[in-house]
This record gives structure tokens, sequence and C-alpha cells, in this order.
């Protein structure tokens, strides 16, 4: 079984926040008012995704890719070898 990539993961997540607010009830204001009823449980659950999404999986994916564009210096290698 393969393994889902990062943009696969991060797509999913999207999906579910889209799915989290289109739920009866699911607020679209992130601010909170102290005089107001507490968030509903879908409103919760999407802000969530929404911080893990922004703060983890999208850095991440930014380092991953930088990481597979990453090629050591063949020149410094041989010239390594040669010193040696």
């Amino acid at each position: 079984m393969m393994e889902p990539t990062p943009e696969a993961v991060q797509e999913e997540l999207v999906l579910v926040s889209q799915e989290l607010a289109a739920l009866p009830g699911a607020r679209e204001d992130a601010e909170v008012d102290l005089n107001e009823e507490p968030p509903d449980l879908a409103a919760e659950v999407r802000s969530a995704v929404e911080c893990v999404v922004t703060d983890y999986l999208t850095p991440a994916i930014a380092d991953l890719e930088t990481a597979a564009l990453y090629r050591p210096s063949r020149k410094s290698g041989r010239q390594e070898k040669r010193e040696a």
C-alpha cells in the first residue's frame, strides 16, 4: 500500500474543513465574543484543521520540496578525494 503524499494529506484536510464548514450551525467568524455561546463542535474541528494545514502542513510541504530539489555539489566531493 502506497503512503499518501503530503499534498494528498493536505488536500484531504482541506476537504474535511470544507465539509465541516457546510454543516448546519457552522460559524464563519473566527472571533470569539464572550457574550455568545461557545463555538459548536464543527467550528472547533474546522478551526483546528485550518491551523494544522497553515501552521504545519504547508511549511512541511515547502521544506520537503526544497529538500527534494537539493543536489550535493559533485565538485567538492571529487576535490576532497583528490586532496587526500
